[in-house]
């Protein structure tokens, strides 16, 4: 096929990566906790308000920095280099306890309100487009299986 594949951040040293992430602008929020070390507090918190805590459990116990292990998953909510008209806001959420463990719980934050904030300045939206929010709590009363779904997904 004469493809040559780009891995740019491929084994590169994940402390390393997630100082960069965080300097680029990555705000993004741990929706996921699955580690020694990482508690419920951690939810909600950005990357940035992260950083040392995760970098701390990388030096002390090898844990991977980004969270490439299953330590913690995130949600993007901004990235102005590819968020070209709106970021999104996580205006209600929930946290579901899979396993309350004194050491090493495992938890989600579920956002159940989100809502696209349109950036000033922003190029016009593509012809047909708009920028849109989502309720869960109104998608859960209007299309049951759609809901489910998103239970699912979480």
């Amino acid at each position: 096929l004469g493809l040559k594949v780009l891995c740019p951040l491929w084994l590169r040293p994940q402390p390393e990566l997630l100082d960069y992430m965080v300097g680029a602008g990555v705000d993004a929020l741990l929706v996921k906790i699955a580690a020694f070390g990482l508690g419920k507090d951690m939810l909600g918190k950005t990357l940035a308000e992260a950083r040392d805590k995760l970098q701390q459990l990388s030096k002390e116990y090898g844990c991977h920095a980004c969270g490439e292990g299953g330590e913690y998953e995130t949600l993007t909510l901004d990235l102005p280099c590819l968020f070209r008209y709106a970021r999104l806001e996580i205006e209600e959420s929930r946290v579901v306890v899979v396993d309350d463990d004194k050491f090493a719980p495992v938890a989600h934050l579920v956002p159940t309100k989100v809502t696209a904030v349109p950036r000033e300045n922003r190029p016009p939206l593509p012809e047909g487009s708009e920028v849109v929010s989502v309720d869960y709590d109104e998608l859960e009363n209007t299309t049951p299986a759609a809901a489910g779904d998103a239970d699912a997904a979480a």
